[in-house]
Protein backbone atom coordinates (compact mmCIF):
# COMPACT_ATOMS: atom_id res chain seq x y z
CA UNK A 1 0.00 0.00 0.00
CA UNK A 2 1.39 2.93 -1.07
CA UNK A 3 5.22 3.32 -0.19
CA UNK A 4 5.00 0.91 2.52
CA UNK A 5 7.24 -2.10 2.02
CA UNK A 6 6.01 -5.68 1.59
CA UNK A 7 8.16 -7.81 3.79
CA UNK A 8 8.28 -11.82 3.80
CA UNK A 9 10.44 -14.45 4.39
CA UNK A 10 11.85 -17.30 2.12
CA UNK A 11 14.36 -20.33 2.68
CA UNK A 12 17.20 -20.79 0.20
CA UNK A 13 19.55 -23.46 -0.31
CA UNK A 14 23.19 -22.40 0.11
CA UNK A 15 25.94 -24.23 -2.63
CA UNK A 16 27.12 -26.28 -0.25
CA UNK A 17 23.64 -27.84 0.43
CA UNK A 18 22.59 -26.32 3.58
CA UNK A 19 19.68 -24.04 3.75
CA UNK A 20 19.69 -20.30 4.84
CA UNK A 21 16.82 -18.02 6.31
CA UNK A 22 16.28 -14.41 4.43
CA UNK A 23 14.41 -11.73 5.24
CA UNK A 24 13.26 -9.79 1.91
CA UNK A 25 11.67 -6.16 1.79
CA UNK A 26 9.84 -4.65 -1.22
CA UNK A 27 9.73 -1.25 -1.20
CA UNK A 28 7.77 0.54 -3.81
CA UNK A 29 9.18 3.90 -5.38
CA UNK A 30 6.40 6.42 -6.68
CA UNK A 31 6.55 8.38 -9.69
CA UNK A 32 5.03 12.01 -9.66
CA UNK A 33 1.59 10.67 -9.99
CA UNK A 34 1.54 8.13 -7.33
CA UNK A 35 1.96 5.46 -9.90
CA UNK A 36 4.66 2.87 -8.72
CA UNK A 37 7.91 3.72 -10.69
CA UNK A 38 10.14 0.41 -9.26
CA UNK A 39 10.56 -1.68 -6.51
CA UNK A 40 13.95 -1.57 -4.27
CA UNK A 41 14.46 -4.80 -2.84
CA UNK A 42 16.91 -5.40 0.31
CA UNK A 43 17.31 -9.07 1.56
CA UNK A 44 19.14 -9.67 4.95
CA UNK A 45 19.84 -13.53 6.95
CA UNK A 46 17.85 -13.97 9.33
CA UNK A 47 18.96 -18.02 9.85
CA UNK A 48 20.16 -17.22 13.56
CA UNK A 49 17.59 -15.20 14.37
CA UNK A 50 14.97 -17.99 12.83
CA UNK A 51 16.88 -20.52 14.92
CA UNK A 52 16.71 -18.86 17.86
CA UNK A 53 12.58 -18.22 17.65
CA UNK A 54 12.33 -22.13 16.88
CA UNK A 55 14.62 -22.91 20.03
CA UNK A 56 12.16 -20.77 22.08
CA UNK A 57 9.30 -22.12 20.36
CA UNK A 58 10.21 -25.74 21.14
CA UNK A 59 11.53 -25.00 24.69
CA UNK A 60 7.77 -23.07 25.50
CA UNK A 61 5.86 -26.60 24.14
CA UNK A 62 8.13 -29.57 24.61
CA UNK A 63 9.75 -31.06 27.35
CA UNK A 64 13.57 -30.45 27.59
CA UNK A 65 14.48 -33.90 29.02
CA UNK A 66 12.25 -36.35 26.69
CA UNK A 67 11.91 -33.66 23.69
CA UNK A 68 8.23 -34.62 24.04
CA UNK A 69 5.16 -32.20 23.73
CA UNK A 70 4.35 -30.53 27.20
CA UNK A 71 1.22 -30.01 28.78
CA UNK A 72 0.95 -26.99 27.05
CA UNK A 73 1.27 -28.24 23.12
CA UNK A 74 -1.02 -31.48 24.48
CA UNK A 75 -3.60 -28.87 25.62
CA UNK A 76 -3.30 -27.09 21.85
CA UNK A 77 -3.41 -30.73 20.31
CA UNK A 78 -6.14 -31.93 22.51
CA UNK A 79 -8.46 -28.77 22.04
CA UNK A 80 -7.90 -29.32 18.25
CA UNK A 81 -8.83 -32.78 18.75
CA UNK A 82 -11.66 -32.27 20.50
CA UNK A 83 -13.06 -30.02 17.55
CA UNK A 84 -12.21 -32.34 15.34
CA UNK A 85 -14.41 -35.30 17.60
CA UNK A 86 -17.49 -32.98 17.72
CA UNK A 87 -17.72 -32.49 13.96
CA UNK A 88 -17.29 -36.55 13.16
CA UNK A 89 -18.34 -38.46 15.87
CA UNK A 90 -15.35 -40.41 16.42
CA UNK A 91 -14.40 -40.49 20.01
CA UNK A 92 -11.16 -39.53 21.30
CA UNK A 93 -9.08 -41.57 23.94
CA UNK A 94 -6.96 -39.49 26.47
CA UNK A 95 -4.18 -42.44 28.74
CA UNK A 96 -2.73 -41.06 31.49
CA UNK A 97 0.64 -42.92 32.46
CA UNK A 98 2.20 -42.38 35.48
CA UNK A 99 5.17 -44.82 36.29
CA UNK A 100 5.56 -47.08 39.22
CA UNK A 101 8.35 -47.47 41.47
CA UNK A 102 10.03 -44.82 40.01
CA UNK A 103 10.39 -42.41 43.39
CA UNK A 104 13.09 -45.52 44.72
CA UNK A 105 14.83 -45.43 41.40
CA UNK A 106 15.50 -41.42 42.44
CA UNK A 107 16.20 -42.06 45.78
CA UNK A 108 18.29 -45.12 45.39
CA UNK A 109 20.59 -44.17 42.41
CA UNK A 110 19.90 -40.49 42.01
CA UNK A 111 18.09 -37.73 40.15
CA UNK A 112 20.71 -38.22 36.73
CA UNK A 113 19.71 -41.84 36.93
CA UNK A 114 15.91 -40.94 37.18
CA UNK A 115 16.72 -38.47 33.97
CA UNK A 116 18.06 -41.77 32.20
CA UNK A 117 15.08 -43.83 32.97
CA UNK A 118 12.54 -41.12 31.95
CA UNK A 119 14.16 -41.02 28.63
CA UNK A 120 14.23 -44.56 28.22
CA UNK A 121 10.51 -44.94 28.91
CA UNK A 122 9.78 -42.17 26.40
CA UNK A 123 11.64 -44.01 23.28
CA UNK A 124 9.77 -46.91 24.15
CA UNK A 125 6.50 -44.91 24.32
CA UNK A 126 7.07 -43.42 21.36
CA UNK A 127 7.65 -46.50 19.61
CA UNK A 128 3.92 -47.06 20.22
CA UNK A 129 2.05 -43.68 19.01
CA UNK A 130 0.56 -43.92 15.90
CA UNK A 131 0.84 -41.42 13.12
CA UNK A 132 -1.39 -38.60 14.29
CA UNK A 133 -1.56 -39.33 17.92
CA UNK A 134 0.72 -37.74 20.63
CA UNK A 135 2.58 -38.76 23.45
CA UNK A 136 3.55 -35.59 25.88
CA UNK A 137 5.14 -35.81 29.29
CA UNK A 138 3.48 -32.98 31.49
CA UNK A 139 5.83 -33.70 34.72
CA UNK A 140 7.72 -35.79 36.74
CA UNK A 141 6.92 -39.05 36.29
CA UNK A 142 3.54 -38.67 33.88
CA UNK A 143 3.27 -39.11 30.74
CA UNK A 144 -0.17 -38.76 28.79
CA UNK A 145 -0.96 -40.29 25.22
CA UNK A 146 -3.42 -38.63 23.22
CA UNK A 147 -5.24 -41.04 20.71
CA UNK A 148 -7.12 -39.75 17.81
CA UNK A 149 -10.10 -41.67 16.30
CA UNK A 150 -10.13 -44.64 18.60
CA UNK A 151 -13.13 -46.65 18.73
CA UNK A 152 -14.19 -45.66 21.91
CA UNK A 153 -13.03 -47.85 25.91
CA UNK A 154 -12.14 -50.56 23.21
CA UNK A 155 -9.63 -49.12 21.28
CA UNK A 156 -8.22 -46.70 23.89
CA UNK A 157 -7.84 -50.36 26.18
CA UNK A 158 -5.97 -52.10 23.63
CA UNK A 159 -3.62 -49.07 23.36
CA UNK A 160 -3.20 -49.29 27.50
CA UNK A 161 -2.39 -53.01 26.94
CA UNK A 162 0.41 -52.40 24.56
CA UNK A 163 1.64 -50.06 27.04
CA UNK A 164 1.62 -52.12 29.71
CA UNK A 165 3.53 -54.28 27.88
CA UNK A 166 6.42 -52.04 27.10
CA UNK A 167 6.97 -51.85 30.22
CA UNK A 168 7.77 -55.84 30.96
CA UNK A 169 10.94 -56.10 29.91
CA UNK A 170 13.62 -54.03 32.38
CA UNK A 171 15.54 -50.88 31.32
CA UNK A 172 18.93 -51.04 31.66
CA UNK A 173 21.14 -48.47 33.09
CA UNK A 174 24.61 -48.99 33.07
CA UNK A 175 24.96 -53.03 33.16
CA UNK A 176 22.13 -53.02 35.66
CA UNK A 177 18.44 -54.04 34.97
CA UNK A 178 15.85 -51.72 36.27
CA UNK A 179 12.33 -52.46 36.97
CA UNK A 180 9.11 -50.58 36.84
CA UNK A 181 5.70 -50.47 36.29
CA UNK A 182 3.16 -47.94 34.77
CA UNK A 183 -0.49 -47.42 36.00
CA UNK A 184 -3.20 -46.28 33.46
CA UNK A 185 -6.61 -44.10 33.60
CA UNK A 186 -8.18 -44.06 30.44
CA UNK A 187 -11.11 -41.35 29.44
CA UNK A 188 -13.07 -41.03 26.30
CA UNK A 189 -14.69 -38.33 24.64
CA UNK A 190 -16.71 -37.72 21.48
CA UNK A 191 -15.67 -33.87 21.65
CA UNK A 192 -18.26 -32.94 24.92
CA UNK A 193 -15.98 -32.24 27.37
CA UNK A 194 -13.54 -29.26 28.10
CA UNK A 195 -9.30 -30.37 27.31
CA UNK A 196 -8.71 -29.71 31.43
CA UNK A 197 -11.79 -32.13 32.47
CA UNK A 198 -10.73 -34.77 30.43
CA UNK A 199 -7.27 -34.78 31.43
CA UNK A 200 -8.57 -34.47 35.15
CA UNK A 201 -10.81 -37.40 34.07
CA UNK A 202 -8.13 -39.68 32.89
CA UNK A 203 -6.25 -38.35 36.18
CA UNK A 204 -8.63 -39.84 38.36
CA UNK A 205 -8.67 -43.18 36.42
CA UNK A 206 -5.22 -43.31 36.87
CA UNK A 207 -5.59 -43.20 40.43
CA UNK A 208 -8.25 -45.58 40.33
CA UNK A 209 -5.66 -48.42 38.63
CA UNK A 210 -3.19 -47.62 41.55
CA UNK A 211 -5.59 -47.93 44.25
CA UNK A 212 -6.49 -51.19 42.47
CA UNK A 213 -3.15 -53.15 42.78
CA UNK A 214 -1.03 -50.68 40.11
CA UNK A 215 0.25 -52.12 36.58
CA UNK A 216 -3.21 -51.91 35.44
CA UNK A 217 -5.58 -49.66 33.96
CA UNK A 218 -8.82 -47.94 35.16
CA UNK A 219 -11.65 -46.54 33.04
CA UNK A 220 -13.29 -43.07 33.91
CA UNK A 221 -16.41 -43.37 35.01
CA UNK A 222 -18.85 -40.57 35.21
CA UNK A 223 -21.37 -42.05 37.57
CA UNK A 224 -18.08 -43.14 39.80
CA UNK A 225 -17.43 -38.81 39.48
CA UNK A 226 -20.81 -37.80 40.68
CA UNK A 227 -20.52 -39.86 43.25
CA UNK A 228 -17.12 -38.64 44.23
CA UNK A 229 -17.84 -35.19 43.86
CA UNK A 230 -21.03 -35.76 45.84
CA UNK A 231 -19.13 -36.99 49.06
CA UNK A 232 -16.37 -33.89 48.94
CA UNK A 233 -19.82 -31.73 49.02
CA UNK A 234 -21.21 -33.77 51.75
CA UNK A 235 -17.74 -34.29 53.74
CA UNK A 236 -17.49 -30.17 53.73
CA UNK A 237 -20.99 -29.38 54.81
CA UNK A 238 -20.20 -32.29 57.42
CA UNK A 239 -17.30 -30.48 58.67
CA UNK A 240 -19.59 -27.18 58.97
CA UNK A 241 -22.24 -28.91 60.38
CA UNK A 242 -21.47 -28.04 63.78
CA UNK A 243 -20.09 -24.96 64.00
CA UNK A 244 -23.17 -23.69 62.38
CA UNK A 245 -25.55 -25.41 64.55
CA UNK A 246 -26.82 -28.00 62.04
CA UNK A 247 -26.67 -31.24 64.57
CA UNK A 248 -29.49 -32.56 66.69
CA UNK A 249 -30.00 -35.28 69.11
CA UNK A 250 -33.23 -37.07 69.70
CA UNK A 251 -33.87 -39.45 72.54
CA UNK A 252 -34.84 -42.83 72.62
CA UNK A 253 -36.43 -44.05 76.45
CA UNK A 254 -35.70 -46.94 77.74
CA UNK A 255 -38.01 -48.59 79.76
CA UNK A 256 -37.89 -50.42 83.01
CA UNK A 257 -40.07 -53.25 81.77
CA UNK A 258 -41.59 -54.38 85.10
CA UNK A 259 -42.24 -50.93 86.78
CA UNK A 260 -43.06 -49.19 83.12
CA UNK A 261 -40.90 -46.42 84.21
CA UNK A 262 -38.54 -44.54 82.46
CA UNK A 263 -34.80 -45.57 83.61
CA UNK A 264 -32.71 -43.99 81.18
CA UNK A 265 -32.40 -42.20 77.45
CA UNK A 266 -30.06 -43.08 74.50
CA UNK A 267 -28.89 -39.95 72.50
CA UNK A 268 -28.98 -40.46 68.74
CA UNK A 269 -27.60 -37.23 66.60
CA UNK A 270 -29.26 -36.50 63.29
CA UNK A 271 -28.13 -33.54 60.53
CA UNK A 272 -30.67 -31.30 59.74
CA UNK A 273 -29.25 -29.36 56.82
CA UNK A 274 -30.14 -25.97 55.97
CA UNK A 275 -32.94 -26.73 53.72
CA UNK A 276 -34.25 -28.47 56.55
CA UNK A 277 -34.15 -31.84 55.52
CA UNK A 278 -33.10 -34.14 58.57
CA UNK A 279 -30.72 -36.68 57.73
CA UNK A 280 -30.20 -39.80 59.44
CA UNK A 281 -26.96 -41.14 61.22
CA UNK A 282 -26.67 -43.99 58.65
CA UNK A 283 -26.21 -41.33 56.01
CA UNK A 284 -23.54 -39.40 57.67
CA UNK A 285 -21.66 -41.61 60.56
CA UNK A 286 -19.77 -43.66 58.43
CA UNK A 287 -18.33 -40.74 56.57
CA UNK A 288 -17.64 -38.83 60.12
CA UNK A 289 -15.64 -41.98 61.04
CA UNK A 290 -13.91 -42.24 57.67
CA UNK A 291 -12.56 -38.69 57.61
CA UNK A 292 -12.56 -38.69 61.27
CA UNK A 293 -15.09 -35.44 61.31
CA UNK A 294 -16.57 -37.88 64.03
CA UNK A 295 -14.42 -37.11 66.96
CA UNK A 296 -15.66 -33.38 66.94
CA UNK A 297 -19.38 -34.66 66.19
CA UNK A 298 -19.09 -36.89 69.44
CA UNK A 299 -17.48 -34.11 71.09
CA UNK A 300 -20.43 -32.59 70.71
CA UNK A 301 -23.00 -34.57 71.26
CA UNK A 302 -21.20 -35.72 74.93
CA UNK A 303 -21.57 -32.14 75.67
CA UNK A 304 -24.83 -31.49 74.26
CA UNK A 305 -26.49 -34.72 75.99
CA UNK A 306 -24.69 -33.51 79.49
CA UNK A 307 -26.40 -29.88 78.31
CA UNK A 308 -29.87 -31.83 78.31
CA UNK A 309 -29.08 -33.68 81.28
CA UNK A 310 -28.74 -30.46 83.14
CA UNK A 311 -32.41 -30.03 82.05
CA UNK A 312 -34.43 -32.49 82.60
CA UNK A 313 -32.22 -32.64 86.55
CA UNK A 314 -34.00 -29.50 87.18
CA UNK A 315 -37.35 -30.92 87.40
CA UNK A 316 -36.15 -34.05 89.48
CA UNK A 317 -37.17 -34.84 93.00
CA UNK A 318 -34.30 -35.05 95.57
CA UNK A 319 -35.97 -38.54 96.11
CA UNK A 320 -35.72 -39.68 92.42
CA UNK A 321 -33.00 -41.48 90.77
CA UNK A 322 -31.04 -39.77 87.84
CA UNK A 323 -32.16 -40.53 84.62
CA UNK A 324 -29.55 -41.83 82.83
CA UNK A 325 -28.56 -40.58 78.99
CA UNK A 326 -26.10 -43.06 77.01
CA UNK A 327 -24.13 -41.75 74.41
CA UNK A 328 -22.45 -44.68 71.68
CA UNK A 329 -18.68 -44.26 71.08
CA UNK A 330 -17.47 -44.86 67.80
CA UNK A 331 -13.83 -46.85 67.57
CA UNK A 332 -12.32 -43.76 66.03
CA UNK A 333 -13.60 -41.76 69.48
CA UNK A 334 -11.97 -44.09 71.13
CA UNK A 335 -8.51 -43.42 70.22
CA UNK A 336 -8.71 -39.91 70.94
CA UNK A 337 -6.43 -39.68 73.88
CA UNK A 338 -8.41 -36.64 74.97
CA UNK A 339 -11.93 -38.61 75.09
CA UNK A 340 -11.86 -39.25 79.18
CA UNK A 341 -10.65 -35.71 80.00
CA UNK A 342 -13.44 -33.78 77.20
CA UNK A 343 -16.08 -35.97 79.17
CA UNK A 344 -14.44 -34.76 82.76
CA UNK A 345 -14.27 -31.31 81.79
CA UNK A 346 -17.69 -31.07 80.44
CA UNK A 347 -19.39 -33.14 83.37
CA UNK A 348 -18.13 -30.72 85.82
CA UNK A 349 -18.96 -27.15 83.97
CA UNK A 350 -21.72 -28.33 83.36
CA UNK A 351 -21.99 -29.32 86.89
CA UNK A 352 -24.06 -32.90 86.62
CA UNK A 353 -23.14 -36.35 88.45
CA UNK A 354 -21.74 -38.98 86.49
CA UNK A 355 -24.57 -41.17 87.50
CA UNK A 356 -26.38 -38.61 84.74
CA UNK A 357 -24.24 -39.62 81.68
CA UNK A 358 -22.62 -42.81 80.30
CA UNK A 359 -20.52 -43.95 77.38
CA UNK A 360 -21.63 -47.05 75.77
CA UNK A 361 -19.33 -48.75 73.73
CA UNK A 362 -20.50 -51.36 70.88
CA UNK A 363 -19.42 -54.46 69.97
CA UNK A 364 -17.61 -53.44 66.59
CA UNK A 365 -15.62 -50.39 68.31
CA UNK A 366 -14.16 -53.16 70.65
CA UNK A 367 -13.14 -55.23 68.07
CA UNK A 368 -11.79 -52.25 65.50
CA UNK A 369 -9.67 -51.06 68.12
CA UNK A 370 -9.56 -53.41 71.85
CA UNK A 371 -6.38 -51.80 73.07
CA UNK A 372 -7.64 -47.92 72.93
CA UNK A 373 -11.20 -48.87 74.55
CA UNK A 374 -8.91 -51.04 77.20
CA UNK A 375 -7.01 -47.92 77.98
CA UNK A 376 -9.89 -45.15 77.61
Amino acid sequence: RGSEPTRFRQRLRHRNGSFRWFETALTPILAPDGSVRQLQSSSRDITEQRETEQSLIKQAFHDELTGLPNRALLLDRLTHSLAVSRRTLQPIGVLFIDLDGFATINDTLGRTAGDTVLGKVAERLTAIVRPGDTLARIGGDEFVMLCAGTDGARGATAVARRILGAFDQPFVLDGREIRIGASIGIATSIGHDDPHRILENADTAMYEAKHEGRGRFAIHDEIDQSLALERIDTEEALRRAVDNEELRLHYQPELDLTSGRIVGFEALVRWQRPDGRLIPPGEFIPLAEETGIIVDIGRWVIAEACRQAKRWGVHRTPEQEPVRIWVNLSARQLSDPDLVAHVERTVREVGISTDEICMEITESALMDDAHSATEQ
